[in-house]
């Protein structure tokens, strides 16, 4: 489960961590990564982040305290995608708190969610950064197949 592994560089919402892990399925947070941040509610918090190892500039957002100082942004990345990331609080004094840069990481897709949209976005993003055109070319090939097939199974009424 994203939310019970901590490797030290991927930060998760630590409150799903005591739901069991049919929880995380059904919510949908198994194939999310969450940086969660913890200060007075009374800060300004403001997120920058960027590919790992990009020379991009860094995007902000500030994070809403979401309960009791509690700041939580949630990212979806596929394959061995990576983020880095660093926080700016402004405390109520006019104090500035500068972090240090953490990279977030995806979590290997579990065997059981490899067939799903998830899993096979996660499986071609990998082949597509490792350069291997044929690979990435049959995933999209079976995503497309799949999605055709789906939508004659289960139309809308």
């Amino acid at each position: 489960s994203p939310c019970k592994e901590r490797s030290g560089v991927a930060l998760c919402f630590s409150f799903f961590a005591g739901f069991p892990e049919d929880f995380h399925t059904t919510a949908g947070i198994r194939e999310k990564t969450f940086f969660e941040y913890t200060c007075s509610p009374e800060s300004r918090v403001v997120l920058n982040f960027r590919p790992a190892g990009s020379s991009q500039p860094y995007k902000e957002e500030v994070m809403k305290d979401v309960f009791g100082g509690i700041r939580v942004k949630e990212f979806l990345l596929f394959g061995r995608q990576e983020l880095e990331c660093f926080t700016e609080e402004e405390r109520r004094d006019g104090t500035r708190i500068l972090s240090g840069v953490r990279k977030l990481k995806s979590r290997p897709v579990p065997e059981e969610d490899r067939e799903t949209r998830y899993g096979k976005l996660s499986e071609l993003s990998q082949a597509v950064s490792e350069g291997n055109t044929e690979k990435a070319r049959q995933i999209l090939l079976d995503i497309r197949q799949t999605d055709a097939l789906t939508s004659k199974l289960f139309t809308l009424v």
